[in-house]
């Protein structure tokens, strides 16, 4: 394990991985290359994905060599969606170039309004390209991947 990643891992030690831990979910440093961690989830996969957005946060500001943070599931594959999740095409939104993270923030069952009236978004795409028409192109063609079922 090199320096930085052994210094990604102790972040998460700190921080996250007892929650992630508490809620059947498992996270470790899968590797670390040209800035970028790679974090493979297993267990619960909802857990991991719920707490990326913490998690790239913590480490960037912990590790200023860490420029962003990839949660990925066993084997490095896209963490599959929880059963009965409420979106949908969440791998394919995912897997659109550009795009460096999906979060689903409610988890199933749980009540949502709409905003303004709501307290909460359903989640959050991140992007990143060269210019920013082409993060806004990355993120309307990774939302429209996605398919939100709201009862």
């Amino acid at each position: 394990m090199t320096d930085l990643a052994a210094s990604v891992r102790a972040v998460l030690e700190r921080s996250v991985l007892p929650s992630v831990i508490a809620r059947g979910g498992s996270l470790r440093v899968a590797g670390v290359e040209d800035g970028v961690v790679i974090l493979e989830t297993s267990g619960s996969p909802g857990v991991a994905l719920t707490l990326a957005s913490r998690m790239e946060t913590l480490i960037r500001a912990a590790v200023p060599e860490v420029t962003a943070v990839r949660v990925v599931g066993p084997g490095g594959e896209p963490p599959p969606a929880p059963a009965g999740d409420l979106a949908d095409g969440r791998a394919a939104a995912a897997a659109v170039p550009g795009i460096t993270g999906l979060t689903i923030t409610v988890p199933v069952g749980q009540r949502v309004r709409p905003l303004p009236e709501g307290d909460r978004y359903v989640g959050f795409i991140f992007a990143e390209a060269d210019t920013p028409e082409g993060a806004a192109a990355a993120l309307r063609a990774a939302r429209s991947s996605l398919r939100l079922t709201i009862q």
